[in-house]
């Protein structure tokens, strides 16, 4: 809980200052409360960043046991071989603020964000189960939010975890929103990183 604290006084940083655990979606819904800081005029500039270091191999161990880990050691996202997920190590970090606040102060923009939504899957039957009526709603409301309709919509980057279940509820939520599309494409880091968890 402390990183994030200790990270703000190395820089300097005031304002809002939160570690943000809500397991693999936890830099996307630390993002999302950057954005109502942001939003709320509570400040100007936000870093917002994820982190993964495997320390032990306490977790490495449980989650072989449970049967979620590949037991090839390689992650096949929507793969008809995908047998579980591989555990990576890594950081990114981002910096970002309200793109009027960027153009006013001359500042180069690299992307800009139109959406972030989030929610919560409800029940379902396991962890590597997701509820694919909640991932459809999810992804209809960053549509709706960010008034674009899914046939602008040309590349996805997807959980696409390399896990049997995880891959195809992702892939039928997609179906569902994207049905009359015909050109978009899908892809997934983590064959090439691994999952980064946290």
């Amino acid at each position: 809980a402390i990183c994030a604290n200790r990270i703000s006084w190395y820089y300097n940083f005031t304002g809002p200052s939160i570690s943000c655990d809500t397991a693999c979606s936890s830099s996307l819904v630390a993002l999302d409360l950057a954005k109502l800081y942001l939003m709320e005029n509570k400040c100007k500039f936000a870093v917002v960043g994820g982190v993964n270091v495997l320390y032990n191999a306490t977790l490495t161990k449980l989650f072989s046991l449970t049967g979620i880990l590949s037991s090839s050691g390689k992650c096949r996202a929507f793969d008809k071989f995908a047998d579980g997920y591989v555990r990576g190590e890594g950081c990114s970090v981002f910096i970002v603020s309200k793109l009027s606040t960027l153009v006013k102060q001359n500042i180069p923009v690299d992307c800009a964000i139109k959406s972030i939504c989030v929610n919560q899957n409800g029940q379902s039957l396991t962890l590597t189960h997701p509820n694919c009526s909640a991932q459809t709603s999810v992804i209809k409301s960053a549509l709706l939010d960010a008034h674009v309709s899914p046939q602008q919509i040309s590349y996805i980057e997807t959980h696409g975890t390399g896990t049997v279940r995880g891959d195809k509820i992702e892939i039928n939520a997609l179906e569902t929103v994207f049905s009359e599309c015909t050109d978009i494409t899908i892809g997934t880091l983590k064959p090439n990183i691994g999952h980064l968890e946290g």
